[in-house]
C-alpha cells in the first residue's frame, strides 16, 4: 500500500501543470512498475449538475476574457461542429452543457467562431470545465485497438486578418470523476503576428467501427489574462550557465586566455576575442571554413572584464556591467546587470540565406554562419528591441515566406503553392543590426557549425518500427538497408498531447514483449529508441520532468537513445536548449532524434519552431527530421538543399520529411517529387533519408535506388575522407554523378530566368552605388545600369543558391556610353573566378586564372551582344560564347571554387550606361 501511495504521488506530481489543475487516477490501473497500463473502462455514470464553485473560473489576480457568444451553459453557443456533434443537454433549469461526439473520422473538431484579442508576450490561462468518461487506449497514430486516440484542447492562434497561424494543444484525462476545471497556461511570447486566440477541440483517430466511446462534456471555456511577469535581473556571473553537456560528442571549451587588453576563448567551433580596448567581440569560425564571421560592439565598457571560471562546458566572463558565458557549443549568452546594453553586430560574411524576424537573426551560407536569439522573459509584456542600421537590407522585416510555405487549395479544391518572395539574400558583408537588452533579459549569439561532421557514422539511417513489424531477419534487414537505429513508434500510450497517466510514457503491449523486441534489435547491432515528445510534454516549461522520464525509460529498457517529437517552442527556445544538453548527458553516445517540424509562412522564433534553425540546439542531436508542413519549389530551393541536410550548420545528420517539394516542368506546371526523389536529390547536399514504409515495394525501391548510392559514397569516404576538402572535392561531384542519370528526367534546373518584364523585379536584386532601373527599348523591358559614383564602380547583384558542377549563364548586353562594364560570376565569400568585361577601349575581355582581364575581341557600342558562359566547377574550366559562337575553350579558373552563386553586373563608372536582358542561369544535369 505504501508503494501504491508513492506511485499515486508521482502521478499527481507529473500530471499537475498548474496548482489549480486537479487530476484523478484510477488505482486499478496502477500495477507493479507500471509495465502494462490501458485506459480504464468508462463507468457510464450520469452527468450531474455543475457544482457551484466550479461554474466560474478563478481569475487569481488575472482578468477573465470570455469568448463572445460562446456560453456553453446555455443553448445556441456560437460554434462550428466539423465531423462532429455538439448537443446541448439541459439540466432542467435552463442551464446545461454540450455533449460532444465524433462522427468517427480521422479528425473531428469543435471550434468557437469568435476571437479574443490578446497582448504581446503575456501569459494566458485557458480554463475548461469538462466531464470525461470514455474508453481510450491512447497511442501514436492509432496503431492499436484504440477507440479514441486523443482529445486535444487547443489554443487557436490568429493574426490580425483573423487567419489561423498556429495552434497549441493540451490533452485531456480519460476520466475526471465528475466535473473538473482543466487549466493550462500559454503565451504568444514575442510572436508579433499573434493578435487573437480562440478555442478548439480536436478528436483524433476515432475508427468508423468503434463502439460508443463514452461521454465527453463541455460546460465552460474562458481565457484568463495573467498579470505581467516580474523581471528579475541576473547578478554578476549568473544567467549564463546550464546543465548537461556534450556527452561523447567532440565539443568543448578548449581554452580561455586573458591579457591586459583581451580575453580570447576558443571552443571547438569558434574563437571569440573580447577586446577590452574597443569594447568589441570578434567571432572566428573554425570548422568548415576558417574565417571571421561577425564583429560585435558593446555600448557598455569592457573595462575590468575578467574570467570568473572556465570548464570544458563553459567560460564565464564578467565585469561590473555585464556577464558573458561562452558555451561548449560556441554560443555566447550575455546579460547586463544594472543598465541596458546595446549590442551591434557587423556581419563579416554576405550570408546567402539571411533572415530577421521578431529580433531573431540567422545569417547562413554553405560554410556556416551565425545566429542571434533574444531571450525575453515570457509573460513580461516586453518584446525584443532591435534596430536595422543598414538601409534597404533585403531580409529585414520581411515575414518569412520565400519559396517555402503552406500548401493551399483554390476555390475548386485544386492544390497550389502560393507565390513567395525570394529567399536568397543579396546583402553584401558589412550589414549591421543593433539589439537593446535590459537586466533580466539575455541575448544569445552562436557561431556555427559547433562541431565537426561525423562522416564515419553518417552513412547509417534510421526507420520506425511498429508492433506489426516482423523481426525475424532484423540483422540482414539492417545491413541491406544501412539502418543503424529503429524507433518504436506505437508501443506506448503517449499520444500527441499530454496524457494523464502515472508516467509520461507507458507501453500497452507489456514489458516482456517490448523488452524482447528491444533485445532483438540490440543483439543485431541496431540501436533501439522509443517515441517521446518534449514538445508536447505538459511540463515543457520545466525540462527536468521530461529528462527524468528519459532516465527512467533508459534504465527500464536499456534503451540506446530516444526520439523526441519536437522540442519546446512558443518562446521557449531556451528550454529546447536545456532539454537537448540534458538529453545528451542521459545518452552520452546514444542516438537522439528530434522531429523539428516545418516552418509556416508567418515567421516565428525563428520562423515557427525555434529549434528549426538553432545550431546550438540541433548539434546535440544525432538526427534532425525537418520539413513537415512546408513546401519548396525547384531543385535549387534553399530550404531543403541548404538547411535540412544540416551539413556545416549543426553538423548532425539532417533527414527530410517534406510535405511538398515540387519542380516546374517546361510549361510551368508544378510536379511533385516523390519521397524517394527528394531523398536521392538531397544526397548531393549531404542530406540523409530515413527508410519510409516497410512494404515489399517500398523496401525494393529503397534497396535499388537509394542504398547503393549511399554505399558508394561511403566507400568514397573510406578512400578519400582524410582530405580536408572531401565534401567539395570528392563527395559532392560523386553524388552528382550518382544522381544525374536518375534526375535527368527532370531536365536542366533553372536557377534564374530574368526578362525584366515585372516592374518590381529589382526588389529581388541588390543595388549598390549605381543607378539601376527598368527601361523600355523597342517595347521591351530591360535593365538599365548607369554609373553614378566618381572614381568607383557600382553594381547590381543577384545571389542564387550556389550551383556546382556543369552550369551555364547567358545574357544579352548593350553598351551605350563609355565602358569598363564587368559581368562576374563568383561566390558569396568575395571570390569571382569567372568574368567578362566590356572595356572603354572597345574590347571584350575575359578573366584568366590570375584574375586579370585579357583582350578577346572588339565590340561596338549601341549593339546587342549575347554572352554565354559554360562553366564546370568540377573541372574548374569554362568556355565563352559570343553571339552563339564559341570563342574560348577551357579557360582555367580558381581550383578552390567548388560552387558559384553570385551574379554581379558592374557599371562602367561615372556616367556610363548599358542595358542587360534575358539572364538565364542553369544547372546542367
Amino acid at each position: 500500500m505504501k508503494k501504491l501511495k508513492n506511485i499515486m504521488s508521482l502521478l499527481l506530481a507529473l500530471c499537475i501543470v498548474f496548482s489549480s489543475m486537479v487530476i484523478f487516477a484510477n488505482e486499478e490501473l496502477i500495477t507493479e512498475e507500471i509495465k502494462n497500463i490501458n485506459s480504464h473502462k468508462y463507468t457510464g455514470a450520469p452527468v450531474t449538475p455543475v457544482p457551484e464553485h466550479l461554474k466560474k473560473a478563478d481569475a487569481r489576480g488575472g482578468k477573465i476574457l470570455e469568448i463572445p457568444g460562446f456560453d456553453l451553459s446555455k443553448p445556441g453557443a456560437d460554434l462550428q461542429a466539423i465531423n462532429s456533434n455538439a448537443e446541448f443537454i439541459d439540466f432542467g433549469d435552463g442551464t446545461g452543457y454540450y455533449l460532444i461526439t465524433s462522427n468517427k473520422t480521422s479528425q473531428s473538431n469543435i471550434l468557437a467562431n469568435q476571437l479574443v484579442e490578446i497582448k504581446p508576450n503575456r501569459k494566458y490561462r485557458m480554463s475548461v470545465l469538462l466531464w470525461t468518461d470514455f474508453d481510450r487506449i491512447s497511442t501514436v497514430g492509432g496503431r492499436s485497438e484504440s477507440k479514441v486516440v486523443e482529445y486535444d484542447l487547443k489554443v487557436r492562434v490568429c493574426d490580425e486578418t483573423q487567419y489561423r497561424m498556429d495552434q497549441v494543444a493540451m490533452g485531456t484525462p480519460d476520466y475526471t470523476n465528475g466535473w473538473q476545471r482543466l487549466e493550462w497556461e500559454w503565451s504568444p511570447g514575442i510572436l508579433e503576428y499573434a493578435k487573437y486566440i480562440t478555442f478548439q477541440l480536436t478528436m483524433w483517430g476515432v475508427p468508423v467501427n468503434a463502439p460508443e466511446e463514452g461521454v465527453f462534456c463541455l460546460a465552460d471555456v474562458v481565457f484568463v489574462e495573467e498579470p505581467e511577469t516580474e523581471i528579475v535581473p541576473y547578478a554578476k556571473g549568473e544567467g549564463v550557465t546550464f546543465g548537461g553537456g556534450a556527452g561523447a560528442l567532440d565539443m568543448k571549451v578548449d581554452s580561455a586566455e586573458e591579457t591586459e587588453d583581451n580575453i580570447v576563448v576558443t571552443t571547438t567551433g569558434a574563437i571569440y576575442n573580447f577586446d577590452k580596448t574597443s569594447d568589441t567581440i570578434t567571432a572566428w569560425q573554425r570548422i568548415g571554413k576558417e574565417r571571421k564571421v561577425e564583429t560585435w560592439h558593446s555600448s557598455l565598457p569592457f573595462d575590468g572584464l575578467e574570467i570568473l571560471s572556465t570548464t570544458e562546458t563553459e567560460c564565464v566572463i564578467a565585469n561590473e556591467y555585464a556577464t558573458f558565458g561562452v558555451q561548449l557549443d560556441s554560443t555566447i549568452f550575455l546579460t547586463p546587470h544594472n543598465s541596458d546594453i546595446d549590442m551591434t553586430v557587423t556581419s563579416e560574411i554576405a550570408g546567402m540565406w539571411n533572415k530577421l524576424a521578431y529580433g531573431y537573426v540567422i545569417a547562413l551560407d554553405n560554410y556556416g554562419g551565425f545566429t542571434v536569439m533574444p531571450d525575453i522573459p515570457t509573460g513580461s509584456g516586453r518584446m525584443p528591441r532591435y534596430e536595422v542600421l543598414t538601409e534597404n537590407l533585403d531580409f529585414a522585416e520581411v515575414p518569412y515566406e520565400s519559396e517555402y510555405g503552406w500548401r493551399f487549395k483554390d476555390e475548386n479544391g485544386n492544390q497550389y503553392v502560393s507565390d513567395f518572395k525570394t529567399d536568397v539574400s543579396n546583402a553584401k558583408p558589412g550589414w549591421q543590426v543593433k539589439w537593446t537588452i535590459s537586466p533580466g533579459e539575455r541575448l544569445a549569439i552562436t557561431t556555427f557549425p559547433p562541431r565537426e561532421y561525423d562522416w564515419e557514422n553518417s552513412f547509417k539511417t534510421y526507420t520506425n518500427v511498429f508492433s506489426t513489424t516482423p523481426f525475424g531477419d532484423i540483422k540482414d534487414d539492417s545491413e541491406k538497408r544501412m539502418i543503424g537505429a529503429e524507433v518504436f513508434f506505437d508501443i506506448n500510450d503517449k499520444g500527441y498531447c499530454n496524457d494523464y497517466s502515472p508516467y509520461y510514457v507507458q507501453n500497452h503491449f507489456g514489458y516482456e514483449r517490448v523488452q524482447a523486441m528491444i533485445d532483438n534489435l540490440q543483439n543485431n547491432g541496431v540501436d533501439a529508441l522509443i517515441y517521446t515528445s518534449s514538445y508536447f510534454h505538459k511540463d515543457k516549461q520545466d525540462p527536468s520532468v521530461y529528462i527524468n522520464e528519459m532516465k527512467r525509460l533508459r534504465d527500464l529498457y536499456g534503451l540506446d537513445g530516444v526520439y523526441s517529437d519536437g522540442t519546446p517552442t512558443q518562446g521557449e527556445w531556451v528550454n529546447a536548449y536545456k532539454v537537448v544538453r540534458e538529453l545528451r548527458e542521459v545518452f552520452p553516445d546514444g542516438t537522439i532524434i528530434a522531429h523539428q517540424t516545418g516552418m509556416n509562412n508567418n515567421g516565428g522564433p525563428p520562423f515557427s519552431s525555434p529549434a528549426v534553425f538553432l545550431p546550438m540546439v540541433d548539434t546535440y542531436l544525432t538526427y534532425t527530421l525537418k520539413g513537415e508542413l512546408t513546401a519548396a519549389i525547384g531543385f535549387d530551393a534553399v530550404i531543403p538543399t541548404l538547411t535540412w541536410p544540416q551539413y556545416n550548420i549543426a553538423n548532425c545528420y539532417g533527414v527530410e520529411k517534406s510535405d511538398y517539394w515540387a519542380y516546374k516542368d517546361s510549361e510551368g506546371n508544378l510536379i511533385e517529387l516523390s519521397a524517394l526523389d527528394a531523398q536521392v536529390l538531397l544526397l548531393e547536399h549531404n542530406g540523409r533519408a530515413r527508410m519510409q514504409g516497410r512494404g515489399p515495394a517500398q523496401m525494393a525501391e529503397w534497396e535499388k535506388e537509394y542504398v547503393p548510392r549511399l554505399r558508394a559514397l561511403e566507400e568514397l569516404w573510406k578512400e578519400k575522407g582524410d582530405d580536408p576538402d572531401f565534401y567539395e572535392k570528392y563527395y559532392a561531384p560523386k553524388a552528382r554523378e550518382l544522381t544525374r542519370e536518375y534526375l535527368s528526367k527532370f531536365g536542366d534546373a533553372e536557377s534564374l530566368n530574368e526578362t525584366f518584364d515585372n516592374e518590381n523585379v529589382l526588389d529581388k536584386y541588390g543595388i549598390y552605388d549605381t543607378g539601376a532601373s527598368i527601361a523600355t527599348l523597342e517595347e521591351n523591358n530591360v535593365l538599365k545600369l548607369e554609373g553614378t559614383q566618381l572614381g568607383a564602380q557600382g553594381s547590381v547583384l543577384k545571389r542564387i543558391n550556389p550551383v556546382a558542377g556543369p552550369q551555364s549563364i547567358e545574357y544579352d548586353i548593350m553598351i551605350e556610353e563609355r565602358g569598363d562594364f564587368e559581368q562576374i560570376i563568383g561566390n558569396s565569400y568575395g571570390n569571382a573566378p569567372v568574368g567578362i568585361a566590356f572595356g572603354r577601349d572597345g574590347k571584350i575581355k575575359f578573366k584568366n586564372i590570375a584574375g586579370n582581364y585579357v583582350n578577346l575581341m572588339p565590340y561596338n557600342r549601341k549593339q546587342w551582344y549575347n554572352v554565354k558562359l559554360e562553366i564546370n566547377t568540377d573541372t574548374h574550366l569554362y568556355d565563352v560564347y559570343i553571339n552563339g559562337e564559341r570563342v574560348l575553350t577551357d579557360v582555367e579558373m580558381d581550383q578552390t571554387m567548388y560552387q558559384l552563386g553570385d551574379i554581379e553586373f558592374k557599371d562602367g563608372g561615372y556616367r556610363s550606361i548599358c542595358y542587360i536582358d534575358n539572364i538565364l542561369y542553369k544547372n546542367k544535369w
